[in-house]
This record gives C-alpha cells, structure tokens and sequence, in this order.
C-alpha cells in the first residue's frame, strides 16, 4: 500500500511570486517546488479605459478613469494587419488623442501595452 505525502505536512517553505502574465495582482504560491495555487486579485483594465467617438472621422479621445504608472506604448493596427501609428505615452498620463482623420475608411485596432497592461480596443472609421 503506497503512503500519501502531504506537501503541507513536511514543513517546506512557502514561496510567493508575483505572474505578470495572469494579471497585474496575480500572485503564485509554490511550496516544496509544486504550485499549491493563485491568488487573482485581477482588474479588468478594459473598465477602465473609454474612448469616443467611435466610430470617427477625425480625433478619438482615449482616457483612463484613473492615472497610469508605467509607460505605454500606443500601437494602431489596420484590417491588414500594419501598424498605422505608433507612439509613447509616459508614466502618469490619463489621456491622449489619436488623430484618424487621414486614415481610410475601415476597422483598427488599438493596441494598448506596458508593464502588466495589454489590451485591445477596436475603432471604426467611416
């Protein structure tokens, strides 16, 4: 008959790492070199962010409902999969505009990303 182990019972230390790849406040617990679990404390960012009008035919208004504390940088990808316009946001920053006034008519995708933050928002120009 084989005797179970418990990892808990043999007193090994408990280690916590932060994922950035699970989220912002994930946190990994690993006893004895096995994941015991995770934590998700994980704030959907996309709440976060508003942008109007959309769709457009000229400036887009982007704004976080609350400051950023790491630099971003700002990617718009057209329908055939091209970067369009590409900038930096600094640390701090709450807002920005994209100008789509010269863009051609269609879908893009604005892609948003740093330091545990991706994400992607979709725009229609007409």
């Amino acid at each position: 008959m084989r005797e179970e182990v418990s990892y808990q019972s043999m007193n090994l230390p408990m280690i916590m790492l932060a994922i950035p790849f699970l989220g912002p406040r994930s946190i990994g617990a690993f006893q004895g070199g096995i994941a015991t679990g995770i934590e998700n404390e994980i704030v959907d960012i996309n709440e976060k962010i508003h942008l109007w009008p959309n769709p457009t035919n000229g400036e887009v208004h982007v704004e976080f409902s609350e400051q950023i504390n790491t630099p971003l940088q700002i990617r718009l990808i057209d329908a055939m999969g091209r970067v369009s316009m590409k900038m930096k946001l600094p640390a701090g920053s709450i807002s920005f505009l994209l100008d789509m006034s010269a863009m051609i008519s269609g879908s893009y995708i604005l892609y948003i990303s740093g330091e545990n933050i991706s994400l992607t928002k979709n725009i229609l120009t007409q």
